[in-house]
Parts: structure tokens; sequence; C-alpha cells
């Protein structure tokens, strides 16, 4: 059954590696999704196929 989870990171979130990281740990556990930082400049995780 595929599944969707939504997540916001607040604080400083902006050049500290956080998107990179999340990127690399999706990759490693084989998640699909979006990551981005929006215009209050959280970082919006979108992670699809999660088992």
């Amino acid at each position: 059954m595929k599944k969707r989870a939504h997540f916001v990171f607040t604080g400083k979130v902006q050049n500290n590696g956080y998107r990179f990281f999340i990127k690399q740990k999706s990759i490693e556990i084989d998640l699909k999704g979006t990551c981005y930082l929006n215009e209050r400049k959280q970082i919006e995780v979108d992670v699809y196929d999660i088992i």
C-alpha cells in the first residue's frame, strides 16, 4: 500500500545541509518525494511510497 507523509522543519534551516542530508537518507532507504525551502524559510518534505 502506498502512503504519503509531509514534514515541515522550522528554525535555522538555511545553509546547514538539511536538504542534502534528507536527500541522502531518502536515497539510502529508497524513498521518493520532494524537499524544498518554502516562502517562510522552512524546509518542507513530501515523502511517498513509505513501507
